[in-house]
Parts: C-alpha cells; sequence; structure tokens
C-alpha cells in the first residue's frame, strides 16, 4: 500500500494520514477544538502509518487504535461527542478531552511504542 504513490513511503503515509484526519474532521468534536482536533487526528494517523510500515501489517496500527479510542472514551470522556460519555475522567476533574492532553498522550504512546521496538531490536540482535 504505502509503494503504490509516487514519491515514496513518506508521501503515502502522509495521503493516507491526511484522509483519515479529514474523515475524522467530520466528528462533532471537532466544531470545539478548533484546528487542534484535525492536528489530532493528522499526527496520530501519521503515527499509525508508520507502524503500519514498520509492521508491515495492520495488527499494531488498529490494536494503537482501539487502545486509544477505548482510553479516551472510558476514561476522559468527550463532552461533545456522538458517544455520550463523560468517562471516568468526571471522578478526576476534567470535564471533556483537554486537547493539549491528548497531544502528550500521543507522544507517550509514541516513547512507549519506540521504546519498546529498541528493546526488541537490541533483544533479537544478541
Amino acid at each position: 500500500m504505502f509503494r503504490s504513490l509516487r514519491g515514496g513511503v513518506f508521501w503515502s503515509i502522509f495521503a493516507t494520514s491526511l484522509t483519515f484526519a479529514l474523515i475524522h474532521g467530520f466528528n462533532p468534536e471537532m466544531l470545539n477544538y478548533g484546528i487542534f482536533g484535525p492536528l489530532y487526528y493528522l499526527l496520530g494517523a501519521f503515527f499509525l502509518g508508520i507502524v503500519a510500515y514498520h509492521t508491515n501489517g495492520l495488527a499494531a496500527p488498529i490494536g494503537i487504535h482501539f487502545a486509544t479510542n477505548i482510553f479516551n472514551t472510558s476514561i476522559w470522556g468527550y463532552g461533545s461527542s456522538t458517544l455520550d460519555n463523560m468517562g471516568l475522567q468526571s471522578i478526576v476533574y476534567r470535564h471533556t478531552l483537554d486537547m493539549p492532553f491528548a497531544f502528550f498522550g500521543i507522544f507517550a504512546i509514541v516513547i512507549t511504542y519506540g521504546a519498546f521496538q529498541f528493546f526488541k531490536h537490541q533483544r533479537n540482535r544478541s
């Protein structure tokens, strides 16, 4: 899939990430987050595309996407989403998903995945 577009892997991942972000741009919560909503989806999709490329499959990115959705709906919740759920965050203190915190979540997932791949590579090399 990623080798089919002219320009190589980067543009293929970027094109699919942009499509993912545009499709998710129709979610109701996008009206509340301005540019941060589509940017969140674009960066998340780009990361998932890189994972798909490196694992040569869709199982890992689908699993990460599923885990992220479960976390966001059950823990933080989306106050204005089509899924009417405030999540466990009402027990903590947040009233809806905070986009800067969501970007921190993407960063944490990327670092965790990178560390996992690094240690896996180190273990397989020895």
